[in-house]
C-alpha cells in the first residue's frame, strides 16, 4: 500500500471525525455513530492489520513442478484465521505450503505474497482445518511444527501433512513431482503416540480395546484404505 494512499485514508477518517463533531455538537449520539463508522472504514481499509505484514517475500516455485503442488488442499488463497504474535486476525487470505511449512498471506491487492515467521504463529485455520503449533515432546516423537487437529477431547487426534519434491530423469529432462506423507498422532495425558495403524490405535486405547474392535468390525472400517 502506497504511503500517499495511507495518508489519504487517515486524512479522510480524521476529517470525518472532525466534521462529525462540528455538525453534531448538540447531538452526542450522532457524533459517536459517525466516529465509529469512520474508524470502522479505516480498519476495513487496512484489514488485515499491518502487524501481520512483517514476514519475508514468498516466491512461488510451484510452476517448476510437473505433477502436483506444494500446498494444502488448494493453490488458491482461501480466507482463514491466524493467531500471530499473540493477536487474532480473521478473514485473512491464506495458503499453506506443506513442503516448506510456510504459512503464506497476501496483501489486499493480491500482488505481494508474504511468508509469516513460523515461530510467531500459535495456530491458523484454512479450508475448515485447524492447525496448531506443537513443540517437540520429551520422547522426540513429535517434531516442532503445525499439526491438523482432528479431534479435541479427553484425548486429542492430530494429523501431520508433509509434502516433498521428488525428481526423476526422463527423455525430456528432469521431472519434478510431489509426494506426500501423512502421519497420525494421539495425545493421551501428556504423552504422544503414533496412530497410523489399527494395531497402534488399539495399543494406545488398551482400556477400550474390546469396544473399539467391536465398533471397527460392526462398521467394516479399514484403516489401511481409509484412515
Amino acid at each position: 500500500m502506497k504511503l500517499t494512499t495511507l495518508a489519504r485514508i487517515i486524512f479522510v477518517v480524521c476529517h470525518g471525525i472532525a466534521a462529525a463533531k462540528a455538525v453534531a455538537q448538540t447531538n452526542d449520539s450522532l457524533t459517536v455513530v459517525m466516529e465509529k463508522n469512520a474508524l470502522h472504514a479505516y480498519h476495513n481499509f487496512l484489514s488485515p492489520e499491518t502487524g501481520l505484514y512483517n514476514g519475508r517475500e514468498y516466491v512461488d516455485y510451484s510452476g517448476n513442478i510437473k505433477d502436483g503442488d506444494p500446498f494444502f488442499m488448494t493453490k488458491t488463497f482461501m480466507k482463514g484465521s491466524i493467531v500471530y504474535d499473540g493477536i487474532l486476525y480473521n478473514n485473512v487470505p491464506v495458503l499453506y505450503d506443506l513442503v516448506t511449512s510456510d504459512v503464506v498471506i497476501t496483501d489486499s491487492s493480491f500482488f505481494f505474497r508474504i511468508k509469516l515467521n513460523q515461530e510467531k504463529i500459535s495456530w491458523f485455520t484454512v479450508m475448515g482445518h485447524n492447525f496448531l503449533r506443537l513443540y517437540q515432546d520429551s520422547n522426540k516423537l513429535i517434531k516442532e511444527g503445525f499439526y491438523d487437529q482432528l479431534y479435541n477431547g479427553h484425548i486429542q487426534l492430530y494429523k501431520k501433512h508433509v509434502k516433498h519434491i521428488q525428481e526423476s530423469v526422463t527423455m525430456d529432462g528432469i521431472r519434478r513431482y510431489i509426494s506426500q506423507n501423512i502421519d497420525y498422532y494421539i495425545k493421551r495425558g501428556n504423552e504422544y503416540y503414533h496412530a497410523n495403524t489399527k494395531k497402534e490405535l488399539l495399543n494406545v486405547m488398551k482400556d477400550k480395546k474390546k469396544e473399539l474392535t467391536a465398533f471397527i468390525r460392526k462398521n467394516k472400517l479399514d484403516m489401511r484404505r481409509n484412515k
